[in-house]
């Protein structure tokens, strides 16, 4: 038994050796590094943050509303449910010009 693993252990090192000379086999340090670095980098992808979706249409000025600016949402119809949506600086004041 003794004489069986010390024959494999023999045909590991050879191998291991033979493939080493022929660059079969590659140290963690080398060239692994070296491929990543060449490879094509993937494009960033845009997150939904940074994106200005288009929300709707203001209800008291008629310009269009984008994700990126402060609106309110009022609803509409509960089923299904809809929404208008308004610019915050506009429900503001209209409603303090209802309220003098």
């Amino acid at each position: 038994m003794l004489v069986v693993n010390s024959f494999y252990y023999f045909l590991l090192t050879i191998i291991t050796i033979l493939l080493g000379q022929n660059g079969l086999l590659e140290d963690k340090k080398g060239t692994h590094l070296e491929q990543n670095a060449n490879m094509r980098k993937k494009p960033k992808k845009t997150k939904l943050q940074d994106l200005s979706r288009l929300v709707g249409e203001c209800i008291y000025c008629k310009e269009k509303i984008y994700s990126d600016q402060s609106f309110v949402a009022l609803i509409k119809t509960l089923e299904p449910t809809t929404y208008n949506y308004a610019h915050y600086a506009c429900m503001k004041a209209d409603d303090e010009s209802k309220h003098k």
